[in-house]
């Protein structure tokens, strides 16, 4: 009975795409034109800073403030909070939680991440370590423990004795 709804059900999709795709070709061919308007907007956006950025590759001691406090007409399109994407600062840790949660929660991913969100700092990375280990005795107490106490909800676990 399955079988003819499945058949069925796969001819609809079938003519639905094609629908979709004869109405996709018949769409009007303005929209190229509204691409190339943002895309030379961007353009535009991204030429008023190119001098910036030319100073900013010759001199790798030039910072926002430097450049403010002598008053250089090179900042004049650029806002103070448009700076901190000029911070050649690195970010401290790995984003969003501290590397123990990484490591205590994702367990070998979490590792992976602190290792390749903090360049490999060793500080880190045993904070992770320590993350996942402790993530992996905790699994362990309540899978056990769980085990012991609900033993219907662990039937699927062979070593243990099942009262019920």
């Amino acid at each position: 009975m399955k079988k003819p709804y499945f058949k069925i059900w796969a001819l609809s999709m079938a003519m639905i795409l094609f629908h979709i795709q004869v109405l996709a070709a018949a769409a009007p061919s303005n929209i190229k034109s509204v691409e190339s308007n943002y895309e030379l907007e961007i353009y535009d956006a991204f030429n008023e800073i190119e001098g910036l950025v030319s100073f900013l590759n010759e001199n790798e001691t030039a910072n926002y403030e430097s450049l403010q406090a002598i008053n250089s007409n090179l900042i004049d399109n650029v806002s103070s909070s448009a700076a901190v994407a000029m911070n050649s600062g690195e970010l401290e840790g790995p984003p969003v939680m501290s590397p123990f949660l990484w490591g205590c929660i994702l367990s070998w991913v979490g590792l992976i991440v602190v290792y390749a969100t903090t360049d490999s700092n060793k500080a880190y990375t045993n904070s992770a370590w320590k993350g996942c280990l402790v993530g992996s005795v905790l699994w362990a107490v309540f899978s056990v423990g769980g085990g012991c106490f609900f033993p219907a909800a662990f039937s699927f676990l062979p070593f243990l004795p099942m009262y019920y």
